[in-house]
């Protein structure tokens, strides 16, 4: 068996993995539609002041 440690794009997505993508949550930042973002942006300015 080969393995290819080069790119993420020769992998085949399990079932469970397409499910997350299927049902994650998605929006655009720019927007303020991204629910990570307005999680992760505190916390980022947060470490970033230190």
């Amino acid at each position: 068996m080969q393995i290819n440690l080069v790119s993420d794009t020769v992998t085949k997505p399990s079932y469970e993995m397409l499910q997350y993508m299927f049902n994650a949550e998605v929006g655009d930042d720019v927007y303020g539609q991204s629910n990570s973002d307005k999680i992760a942006y505190p916390t980022r300015r947060t470490i970033n002041s230190r």
